[in-house]
């Protein structure tokens, strides 16, 4: 029989939405490159603890979002990026999608949008273009939905015809257009899709995770990623751009040095604007800025800033650029310009920046009063064409030099854009000045505030050579752990440092000013510290009754003290905090200054390495300066593992509901298991609060504990974390064997809810805010999976004195096989190891490879299949007992297959629908699910497979190395050198099998000899399949009688007429006529 070469044609563009034919980008194999071997990656891979970047155990693409309009809360803790195509049918649903999303998770969520209009949309770029046109008058999203509403008419006329509904300044719109202002931008975010595998429309990143725009999928992401994000010291840009920063992104490397293109210089001309400062000043710094606009207010405070620090070396020069979009800026600047006329320039100009929301025309006059304006005189030029002109002139100037927002600054012509710190400031000045001769020493300092600690509350000396200054909330989590730290350097630095505490009640915290005033009312009586430790202690019980319950704990005056609170007597003092804060730049909480500069970082390392050098400068020896104190957990009545007398003790904070404290479990206990003699384990309870059964899981476990079985149920609740209801909780002391009564009891009374408190006031008072924690005499852990404690246990053990030798040392990893599933045989030289789970959409495609490599290798290989159901996939581990069951029957194969084949039908009753198809006997099989007889069998292979580094699945083991990608040719690439090895020759090496298409009753064209065959599947619907005919005709034009075209049916769900279609076609078919009927439904 003659073998063909078989070309497959398969037009399904549109499974991603519209994707362009011609892109040559590929989309990742699998959700997840970055370990040696493909994985669909198992989302819970470690404590919900904020970002890790790019080692979260998840695929992230570093898409940076830039200038790209966006909605929802800024500080989200949930960036979504969607690149959209105004032009393409799933994009407008998608956009709808979105938008609920971001409505349903209101503050948690920002959306923005980047444009990838697809080669074919004729009117996409161009569209895009318009959209950011209106964008620039403030309406972008209006447009947006127009343009989405109004798919079908996208041309010039239409998109003019759109900007007048939305009443924008239609000489500005087109003229935007007709210079292609906003083309760049457009191509920029296509270059930018290219770089993160966009490769069609709509295309979404949840915090940089790739996924289509489903309202299921972009949920479970969101649900995922605010967990990960619980307990993040950051929000919004902050948190987002730490998250992505190690993501990965097929940007091209940056230029080397030597090649870098010079950097564009403006020719930006002073004339006769505003300025201040010397015009032979080395250093020319123009302003184009906008009063209404609140980035630029924050600017004219930095540039202000520069100014005082460089003194003569800068000349400051202010230049309009009101945006369209602020109503007021324009007046404003006007205004600004009268008050010029009276030499009130920079006092005006602080005036409106002070009261950037009141512009209106009433305002402006009245600050002119305010500055002793002649106010005839005033007006007169405010309304005056000179001024007018003035404006314009700027605003021309300012397009000119590539300004297309406000604040931009120009050093010595060179751009720097938005609000930026000073510190970016003094870079490019400090580079200027010394290329101009100025030595390093010349070149000041970033100016430090004066923080005045007036009459704040304060740890140490009030002359210590080191003042810190902390703002705070006491609703704030992020504020409990800064109290922590700032409480561990007033007692390390003592009398050298000055901490004192500033309030900075934030506005979404409600019972946060309340709270301040109760710590001001306390401190009256002599006990803000002890006040401020219980708030701390309690932050989510902050109402009046609880701020009374505190005050009564502390023996305060309750007279005195409710009166303080009734008659608001200190609300002026947190308001002057608040007020102090938000002058010197104070935004979010905590913020700390030392000695008038904003802290690093909060840690006590981070505060350390600021302190230090501020002391030495001051007189004192490096001997003088201490080391963090040791952190030291009391053990108290807590469960412990291993030996009691041990030099090294491990403090496990953990949650029984929570999947990472599952796997540290199983790590730190094997861990324990090897190190029993050197290293004692101690268990400590943190449930955490948004899992529901995990404080009563705790209690029952202690209750367990008191009758002598807390491991054991330990071991019971983590093997079953999705079932912790009170009847389950029951149910495994009863298959302990407890004594009921006694355990029901302890449970009903809440005997042990005190100690389950008391351990988590323990974590949180040690900064832990996620689980699991761990801690190793007293440092937090640094990971906690075997080979990561024991880096960190080995060097504590060598330096109290055990040898080297007598180290423990952990067996190789290795895979066990024992009675698991195979094909091929079990003495072949390669084995080749696949962990999986039937619920997991890359696990069935790497069974469809897997299955192809055994049949190509038959005897050389052994290939063997290793239960990994991932907690997130309800239905996975009982579809693994269910295979086994079927295992037992010797049917293993034929049910994994119909497994995989039915990937969203796998509960109870179409297992047993899948067994009784295969003929399996029904009562054994019912029996082994009900009694769950496997059970055992896959949590084993679990273990198995997280002890030798499985955390996401399908994970492929090469003679136990990981396997370097799941294509057959990249198997083939590892297992052919190994069996050459082993004295296979190479013409004993398979290649890839061909594919097989039964094209039994397909209508074909061209000859039936045909050396290559050319199979297409179809659906006379899709948009995409009527253009693959015209390059079909031209193939087998240009090819003749060397090719034979075959066309099958593969009409869409979504597609509702194509299925009929097709039924006609082959109607058409016995009649002689489908290719005829098939161009005809095409066209």
């Amino acid at each position: 029989m003659r073998r063909y070469p078989w070309i497959v044609l398969v037009s399904l563009f549109f499974l991603v939405g519209c994707q362009d034919p011609y892109s040559n980008q590929k989309a990742p194999p699998s959700s997840k490159e970055t370990s040696k071997f493909g994985s669909y990656q198992n989302v819970f891979n470690n404590t919900y603890q904020g970002p890790k970047g790019g080692d979260s155990g998840v695929e992230r693409w570093k898409v940076e979002t830039g200038n790209a309009y966006n909605k929802g809360n800024t500080k989200a803790l949930v960036t979504i990026v969607e690149f959209s195509d105004f032009q393409c049918p799933f994009c407008s649903r998608g956009a709808k999608t979105l938008d609920g999303i971001v409505k349903k998770y209101k503050g948690k969520v920002r959306l923005y949008f980047k444009h990838y209009p697809l080669s074919f949309h004729k009117d996409a770029h161009l569209a895009s273009q318009a959209s950011l046109a209106a964008g620039a008058q403030g309406k972008f999203w209006e447009y947006h939905d127009k343009l989405f509403a109004n798919q079908k008419k996208l041309k010039r006329p239409d998109l003019e015809r759109y900007a007048k509904e939305l009443k924008l300044d239609m000489k500005k719109f087109k003229a935007a257009l007709d210079k292609g202002t906003y083309k760049k931008q457009v191509d920029d975010d296509f270059v930018q899709g290219g770089q993160v595998n966009v490769s069609g429309t709509p295309t979404a990143y949840v915090n940089g995770r790739k996924t289509s725009v489903d309202a299921k999928k972009i949920g479970e992401l969101v649900d995922e990623e605010l967990k990960l994000a619980a307990g993040a010291k950051t929000t919004g840009d902050a948190y987002y751009t730490e998250l992505i920063k190690k993501a990965k992104s097929n940007k091209p490397k940056k230029i080397a040095k030597k090649e870098k293109k010079e950097e564009v210089i403006q020719n930006v001309s002073v004339g006769n604007s505003p300025n201040t400062g010397p015009e032979e000043a080395p250093i020319t710094i123009v302003e184009f800025s906008d009063f209404e606009c609140p980035y630029c207010s924050r600017g004219a405070k930095t540039a202000k800033k520069v100014k005082k620090a460089y003194g003569d070396k800068v000349q400051l020069v202010f230049k309009h650029y009101p945006l369209a979009f602020h109503i007021h800026a324009k007046p404003a600047a006007y205004a600004s310009m009268a008050a010029r006329e009276q030499g009130q320039f920079w006092a005006y100009h602080d005036k409106l920046f002070a009261n950037s929301k009141k512009l209106d025309r009433a305002s402006l006059l009245k600050y002119a009063k305010e500055l002793g304006l002649d106010i005839p005189r005033f007006t007169q030029n405010m309304d005056s064409y000179a001024v007018k002109a003035h404006i314009d002139s700027d605003m021309k100037q300012a397009s000119k030099v590539g300004v297309t927002g406000t604040p931009a600054f120009f050093i010595n012509g060179r751009m720097i854009s938005g609000a930026q710190p000073f510190s970016k400031f003094k870079e490019v000045i400090d580079e200027i000045l010394i290329k101009k001769g100025f030595k390093k020493s010349e070149l000041p300092e970033e100016p430090a505030e004066v923080v005045e600690v007036g009459n704040a509350y304060y740890k140490g000396s009030k002359d210590a050579p080191v003042q810190i200054v902390e703002f705070s909330d006491f609703q704030c989590p992020f504020c409990s752990r800064g109290a922590n730290t700032l409480n561990l350097i007033a007692k390390a630095y003592k009398n050298k440092v000055q901490v004192a505490f500033k309030h900075f009640p934030l506005s979404f915290h409600k019972d946060a000013p309340l709270a301040s005033q109760a710590a001001l009312a306390a401190g009256a009586q002599g006990k803000f510290w002890e006040y401020h430790d219980l708030l701390f202690e309690n932050q989510k019980k902050l109402k009046r009754p609880d701020l009374d319950k505190y005050a009564k704990e502390l023996g305060l005056n309750m007279s005195l003290f409710a009166l303080a609170l009734d008659t608001a007597k200190y609300k002026a003092q947190v308001d002057a905090d608040l007020a102090q804060g938000s002058k010197i730049g104070v935004s979010g909480t905590p913020t700390i200054f030392i000695n008038g500069r904003k802290a690093k970082g909060n840690t006590f390392e981070e505060l350390k390495k600021q302190i230090d050098p501020i002391l030495l400068k001051n007189g004192y020896k490096k001997s003088d300066l201490p080391e963090k104190p040791k952190r030291v957990i009391k053990v108290g009545n807590a469960y412990t593992k291993g030996n009691p007398k041990a030099k090294v003790t491990i403090v496990e904070f953990s949650d029984f509901q929570c999947p990472f404290c599952s796997r540290g479990a199983r790590q730190v206990g094997e861990f324990i298991k090897y190190y029993k003699d050197h290293v004692r384990l101690v268990f400590k309870h943190f449930p955490l609060s948004f899992h529901k059964e995990a404080h009563l899981a705790s209690q029952a476990s202690l209750a367990a504990g008191a009758q002598g079985k807390f491991w054991e149920y330990h071991d019971r609740l983590f093997a079953n974390q999705r079932k912790l209801k009170r009847p389950d909780l029951e149910r495994y002391a009863q298959s302990l064997g407890l004594d009921m009564q006694k355990f029901k009891a302890a449970l009903d009374n809440g005997t042990y809810k005190g100690q389950v408190d008391a351990d988590l006031k323990q974590g949180g008072k040690n900064g832990v805010s996620g689980t699991p924690t761990m801690f190793i005499n007293g440092e937090k852990a640094k990971g906690y999976k075997f080979d990561e404690l024991k880096k960190q246990v080995d060097p504590i053990l060598l330096k109290l004195g055990v040898k080297k030798e007598a180290l423990p040392k952990r067996p190789p990893k290795v895979v066990k096989i024992g009675d698991a599933p195979y094909k091929g045989s079990p003495k072949a030289k390669v084995q080749v190891v696949e962990f999986s789970d039937f619920q997991c959409p890359y696990c069935s495609r790497a069974a469809n490879t897997l299955n192809t490599l055994a049949k190509a290798y038959g005897d050389k290989i052994q290939v063997v299949f290793k239960q990994y159901p991932l907690g997130f996939h309800k239905d996975a581990h009982l579809a693994a007992q269910a295979s086994l069951a079927a295992h037992a029957q010797g049917k293993f194969w034929a049910y994994h297959d119909k497994l995989f084949a039915n990937q969203r039908a796998l509960k109870r009753p179409q297992l047993e629908a899948y067994a009784q198809q295969l003929g399996l006997d029904m009562g054994k099989f019912k029996a082994a699910l009900d009694n769950g007889t496997y059970k055992a069998k896959v949590d084993a292979e679990m273990a198995n497979g997280t002890y030798i580094g499985v955390n996401g699945t399908p994970s492929v083991f090469i003679n136990n190395k990981p396997a370097i990608g799941l294509s057959f040719e990249k198997l083939k690439e590892q297992i052919d050198p190994i069996l050459l090895k082993n004295g296979y020759k190479q013409a004993d090496l398979p290649e890839k099998p061909l594919k097989r298409i039964n094209t039994k009753g397909a209508y074909s064209k061209g000859n039936p000899n045909a050396p290559i065959k050319i199979v297409e599947f179809s659906d006379f619907q899709c948009p995409f399949c009527s253009r693959a005919v015209g390059t079909l005709k031209k193939l087998q034009k240009a090819y003749g009688d060397k090719v034979q075209i075959f066309f099958m049916n593969f009409p869409l769900s979504f597609h509702k007429d194509a299925h009929l279609a097709s039924q006609a076609a082959l109607a058409a078919g016995e009649q002689a006529k489908f290719w005829e009927y098939h161009d005809k439904l095409f066209a």
